[in-house]
This record gives C-alpha cells, sequence and structure tokens, in this order.
C-alpha cells in the first residue's frame, strides 16, 4: 500500500514512516507479539490480530472496532461473518480504509464522541489504539 507518513497526525505519522522503512509497505498500524528478536513487524502484527480474533465468540456477533487502523481487522472480521462496524477520530484512515476495503462499515468519530444510534455490541475491541493528538479527557 502506497501512502505518505506525513499525511498522518503525530504520532501515527512517525509509526507509518518506521513500518515504511522496516517493512516497505504498511499493513496494520498496531504493534505485534514477537515470537523471536529477528521476524518481521508484519509477522508479529498477524500474531497479534490472529490471538485478538482466536478470543472472539464465533458470528455472528456484533464487533465495534475502536481504532481501524487501516482496515484490515474490520475488514477480516465483515468477511468472518460478524457484524463490524469501525470508529477512528482520523479521517485520512477512514479513506485509506474505504478505498482497500470495499464494504466495510465504518465512520469518522473519537470513541468519547461516538454515538451509537441505539446500536449495541456484543463484543468492543481495541487494538492498540491512540488518540492522534493530545487532548484532555476529563
Amino acid at each position: 500500500m502506497s501512502m505518505e507518513s506525513r499525511d498522518f497526525p503525530f504520532p501515527l505519522n512517525v509509526f507509518v514512516h518506521v513500518l515504511s522503512r522496516e517493512e516497505g509497505t504498511v499493513a496494520a498500524m498496531h504493534y505485534g507479539l514477537f515470537a523471536a528478536e529477528d521476524e518481521s513487524i508484519a509477522l508479529a502484527q498477524r500474531r497479534s490480530t490472529d490471538l485478538l480474533r482466536s478470543r472472539l465468540p464465533a458470528p455472528p456477533v456484533s464487533v465495534l472496532e475502536v481504532g481501524i487502523g487501516l482496515g484490515h481487522t474490520l475488514a477480516e472480521l465483515t468477511s468472518a461473518g460478524y457484524q463490524a462496524f469501525g470508529i477512528t477520530p482520523d479521517e485520512k484512515q477512514l479513506a485509506v480504509a474505504r478505498k482497500n476495503h470495499d464494504g466495510i462499515n465504518a465512520s469518522c468519530a473519537a470513541l468519547e464522541s461516538f454515538d451509537s444510534g441505539g446500536a449495541s455490541y456484543d463484543v468492543v475491541i481495541f487494538q492498540e489504539s491512540s488518540l492522534p493528538r493530545a487532548r484532555s479527557l476529563t
């Protein structure tokens, strides 16, 4: 996936830059679970996502993903039969996710201001979400 790190707000721009340099591409915007010192970030990210998915109840259940990153996990959940909805406070992430994954159901909203419109979710997942800019939660 071709993207410029400068298109993302801090600290995501730094993370995208590092991933681009290390992997040559950016498959996901979350950290990983490393099994060995010399394994790739992409493999460790895949292990993290696989572990998360292994802990989910079988579909069909409704899932809210908070912090969709580039939309890969949301797209996987949707393809696997979950009623998945995602949110991100970053319009750039949402645009990239929609461009690369047809049919994902997501909106641009921070968790603190997210209005579900009365929808409820069986599971809420956070796969290492971060705020794109410092803000007070008090």
